[in-house]
């Protein structure tokens, strides 16, 4: 999903609630998804402004984490 958010197939919001979804069902038990939702003025449990801000804050987030997350 973060691959889509990236390429640019999948909203950043809709990845981004994807991901948290995750994260939060596992009771964070995929801790390397963690960087992800400590975004400076993004709170994932909180209000989200999805604007264009939010969105480039989002896919340079995922591009970053990919980064250093290869796939196996």
């Amino acid at each position: 999903m973060l691959q889509a958010v990236v390429d640019g197939s999948c909203d950043p919001y809709e990845g981004y609630r994807e991901a948290y979804g995750l994260y939060v069902g596992t009771s964070g038990m995929v801790e390397e998804l963690k960087p992800l939702f400590r975004l400076a003025g993004i709170e994932p449990d909180g209000f989200i402004h999805v604007n264009d801000e939010f969105r480039r804050t989002v896919i340079s987030a995922a591009l970053d984490w990919l980064g250093k997350n290869p796939a196996s």
